[in-house]
């Protein structure tokens, strides 16, 4: 637990100006860095499992999120597991968070369609959730080097006032690591509208890192919420796998302990009128 706190904190302090917070709805540690009107809750296993016992944690997170929301503050919620487990990572996003980035411009990119596994590789090195194949698969390059990906669902007919119209899923859209790629998701988006015309594309926003604001700014609307999920964590291996609630078994070779995220946006950008 001290070394994730240490090391987590150092990271955030050696990048920006940061205050801690004190606060009596978390017993986590909060870091504030003003200037960039965000917050890191740092979620250590040692603390959760004290803090857990006999207690529902399900709307926790999403609750404290909602507090900052509140205060036009984003709040991010880096676990213990996924920083050990995706350090490199966690260390380029929270650094991309705090300005500091290459930057690259899509305009001087060029959009190319890109196969499964060369998709899965690309998340699997600069995506925080589970690399998934796509229907469709997207690469934005410059210099032959793959900066961003994007990946959509098969088309999913839907009903909308009794009618039916074409809605399609954003699945995974990420940058390379330590980069930004200024109006990326934009033309990425655009080759996918031009080629398979649809009329909506929906797509989800993890709370536990922001809530959705690029997709704001790209024209997507909100549409919804979906509730925190638990996942059963093995604290010997940092594996999270999805479960229905078990209780905490110390006994156990598999040590695990329940843990929620804080939910999701869900977003949709509306194509056609129907």
């Amino acid at each position: 637990m001290l070394d994730f706190i240490r090391s987590l904190s150092n990271h955030i302090a050696q990048l920006a100006n940061v205050e801690r917070v004190k606060s009596s709805d978390s017993p986590f540690l909060i870091l504030s860095v003003p200037a960039k009107n965000i917050a890191f809750h740092l979620i250590d296993f040692q603390t959760y499992k004290r803090f857990s016992a006999g207690r529902n944690c399900a709307t926790f997170f999403g609750n404290l999120s909602n507090q900052y929301e509140q205060q036009q503050k984003q709040l991010v919620h880096v676990w213990e597991d996924v920083w050990l487990s995706h350090l490199q990572l966690i260390e380029s996003r929270i650094a991309a968070l705090l300005g500091r980035f290459v930057r690259y411009h899509a305009r001087l990119a060029e959009v190319k369609k890109i196969t499964n596994p060369a998709l899965v590789d690309f998340l699997s090195k600069n995506h925080l959730q589970v690399p998934i194949a796509g229907r469709y698969k997207y690469g934005l390059f410059a210099k032959g080097e793959l900066l961003a990906v994007a990946s959509f669902s098969a088309v999913r007919p839907m009903d909308r006032n009794g009618l039916v119209y074409n809605s399609y899923e954003l699945l995974r859209f990420a940058n390379k690591s330590g980069a930004v790629v200024a109006g990326g998701l934009s033309r990425l988006l655009s080759r996918f509208t031009e080629e398979h015309n649809p009329d909506d594309i929906m797509t989800y926003a993890d709370r536990d890192w922001g809530s959705g604001k690029a997709y704001r700014q790209l024209g997507f609307e909100l549409a919804g919420f979906m509730e925190p999920q638990m996942f059963a964590l093995n604290v010997l291996t940092n594996q999270r796998q999805y479960s229905s609630y078990r209780a905490l078994d110390s006994t156990s070779e598999n040590y695990t302990v329940n843990i929620f995220n804080s939910g999701s946006y869900k977003y949709i950008k509306l194509l056609k009128s129907i």
